[in-house]
């Protein structure tokens, strides 16, 4: 049995992104001699039946750690991996559901353009910062003000990466997973039009 839970283990409505849970008589008992994993991958199961049927294992959930939501079919669609969930300025952010915005991101309607995307958080120990990287299909300039555009109308304000970096290949390891420590820093183009220098001390 599969449930869409939240941090609670309190299942999630259809449409809602939450982490994937197993449970059933087929569970495994779990991890070989790594009793820490087990005691945060195996958790009681609230939803369990009282039929004895069910058997014993049933009492418990896994908790996979793959975020995923149901559809209106009923189909579990996979958003990506718990592992890469952030905290920026307060705010919870799970990484994949910008991925998959950018993933669906067609400026000319039929045209899919991103091949690939990963979104970081950069702390430079004064501020956190959601910065994309995409892997473009088009040797055209990549229309990035459309993108944040396109970001800005299907996400809350602060999930909008504030840099995006074109690439025309991901950094990759051995493995073929991209390289996020290998992945590099946007350059940021400050325009002098209209800048007025600080006057005030605060301004300063």
């Amino acid at each position: 049995v599969c449930y869409v839970t939240d941090h609670h283990q309190r299942m999630l409505p259809d449409g809602i992104v939450g982490e994937l849970c197993i449970g059933g008589v087929k569970l495994t008992e779990g991890y070989l001699n790594n009793e820490a994993l087990n005691k945060s991958a195996f958790v009681d199961n609230p939803y369990k039946s009282d039929k004895p049927s069910d058997g014993i294992q049933a009492s418990r959930l896994y908790k996979t750690g793959d975020l995923v939501k149901r559809n209106a079919q009923g189909h579990l669609l996979f958003i990506g991996r718990k592992d890469f969930q952030v905290k920026v300025n307060g705010y919870r952010i799970e990484l994949s559901e910008i991925e998959a915005a950018i993933s669906d991101f067609q400026p000319d309607g039929d045209r899919q353009i991103v091949k690939d995307c990963v979104v970081v958080m950069k702390d430079n120990g004064t501020i956190k910062q959601l910065h994309a990287y995409i892997e473009t299909t088009s040797t055209d300039p990549f229309p990035q003000n459309e993108l944040t555009s396109y970001l800005r109308e299907r996400l809350p304000q602060y999930m909008v990466p504030s840099a995006i970096v074109t690439l025309p290949e991901f950094p990759r390891t051995p493995s073929g997973k991209i390289d996020r420590s290998h992945l590099p820093e946007p350059v940021f183009i400050r325009s002098e039009k209209g800048y007025h220098p600080p006057v005030s001390i605060t301004e300063k």
